[in-house]
């Protein structure tokens, strides 16, 4: 037998460190029954996934609240459509010149913006639970932000005018904010970045999540992108850029896995080849970003994935998709958050849109999860780097004390892995990933064979 390649794994758990966390929440282990939240109706006979409700500025909470009593047990989700959009826009938030005057550019001191976010949440949340609404998942998608990348440069430089920027550069650790502007000179623009999404993700916490809280002590509750990876830990993101972040919001953190790779696919991330975008490089970055994440804080994680047909996946028109589910459930997500959407124009290609079949692909690999892993404690054992030109990817999860759960995925055309530590050798029959047990506290090494 020809070995390849050779893919080394310990089974010992990592430790983490991350914010303390509220002592007796339920959601504090990783346990019971992996469960998700969707965007859409889930086709009919999906045991595994509920519909969030959708929540705008106009929503009657009294109607929201009947709806939420129709959830099964523990999965009542409300989704923010635009309760916070506009959270960067209060005119009295505004940069100031030097002499104090107002300018028309967004900036990071966001007080009168969190007081109205938290007038609108309050009024709203308040009349909901008086009328008896259920809320088990807090769920908002608020994508804006003060980055290099949602900032004009004369706006990045009105912020670093703006008298009140001493604190905010000291924080920085530099002053020239044309650094900022110049991003290919340097990586200060990492730093703003980071910094800038902590200042947005405490903003939400004031404004929206805290006082959510206050009513609802044992939600869960996210914002989609807002998660912590430590500059240690960063992985690049599709385009490349090492950004790291320092934030999350709610209680999860929480990030997309959609299966789409930019200008990464042009980067040298392991010899003098492009690391390419095929799909199994594709699977091997995402789960990449989710063992960063892991490592860099015990804080809960949710994951969110779309449907099968997203036109900008990888993983459409192949089998990794259903990997992709397995190894970020062995990975330590909590909860999935599933973005499913039906057309909402007529001139739109449904081939690009959830179908019934779909859905209840995406149920069956969260069926076949609880099965493999049971309602016990978990935990993942392999959350150290995947090499950028490994042959192959395996995760492994300790359930309970009595065994490890491994899912290990090749690329097309291998037909067999050895488990070198006891010889056996693994068929794949048409297949691009197996299920493998082992019992916990043990070195395991995988390869790939000829």
């Amino acid at each position: 037998m020809l070995v390849l390649r050779s893919y080394v794994l310990l089974t010992g758990a990592l430790l983490t460190a991350g914010p303390a966390l509220n002592e007796g929440l339920p959601w504090q282990k990783l346990e019971g029954s992996i469960r998700s939240v969707c965007w859409s109706p889930p086709a009919p006979g999906c045991v595994n996934v509920t519909r969030m409700i959708w929540v705008a500025k106009d929503t009657d909470p009294a109607k929201a609240a009947e709806e939420s009593k129709a959830k099964p047990e523990g999965m009542a989700a409300v989704f923010l459509w635009d309760m916070a959009q506009d959270l960067l826009n209060h005119p009295e938030d505004r940069c100031r010149t030097p002499e104090g005057e107002l300018t028309q550019f967004a900036g990071p001191w966001l007080d009168n913006g969190v007081a109205e976010l938290r007038r609108r949440a309050l009024e709203f949340f308040q009349a909901y639970k008086a009328a008896g609404g259920r809320l088990d998942f807090l769920v908002l998608d608020y994508e804006g932000g003060l980055s290099n990348w949602h900032l004009e440069a004369d706006n990045i430089r009105a912020i670093g005018s703006d008298p009140r920027s001493r604190e905010l550069k000291e924080e920085l650790g530099f002053d020239d904010v044309e650094k900022v502007i110049n991003w290919r000179q340097g990586t200060e623009y990492l730093t703003w970045n980071a910094v800038m999404g902590r200042r947005v993700c405490e903003a939400l916490n004031r404004g929206l999540f805290d006082p959510v809280r206050q009513l609802y002590p044992r939600v869960k509750a996210s914002n989609y992108g807002a998660v912590i990876m430590t500059h240690e830990n960063a992985v690049p993101d599709l385009n490349g850029h090492l950004q790291y972040s320092l934030a999350y919001c709610g209680t999860h953190g929480s990030r997309a896995f959609y299966g789409g790779i930019g200008q990464l696919a042009q980067c040298r991330l392991a010899g003098d080849t492009p690391y390419g975008n095929s799909p199994f490089a594709v699977l091997r970055w995402e789960l990449n970003g989710m063992r960063a994440i892991r490592r860099s804080s015990d804080v809960p994680f949710q994951a969110w994935v779309s449907h099968k047909n997203f036109a900008e996946s990888a993983f459409r028109d192949n089998d990794y998709y259903q990997e992709l589910i397995y190894h970020l459930a062995l990975s330590g997500t909590q909860d999935f958050l599933f973005w499913n959407p039906d057309r909402w124009r007529d001139d739109q290609d449904p081939s690009q849109f959830r179908t019934d079949a779909h859905d209840l692909l995406f149920d069956q690999c969260l069926t076949v999860l609880n099965g493999k892993l049971g309602g016990g404690e978990r935990h993942c054992v392999t959350l150290a780097p995947i090499p950028w030109d490994s042959p192959l990817i395996a995760t492994g999860m300790q359930v309970g004390q009595d065994k490890v759960i491994w899912r290990v995925t090749v690329p097309p055309g291998t037909t067999r892995v050895r488990a070198k530590q006891t010889g056996e050798v693994l068929v794949l029959e048409g297949t691009l990933g197996l299920w493998y047990e082992t019992a916990p506290g043990v070195e395991l090494s995988f390869e790939v064979t000829e």
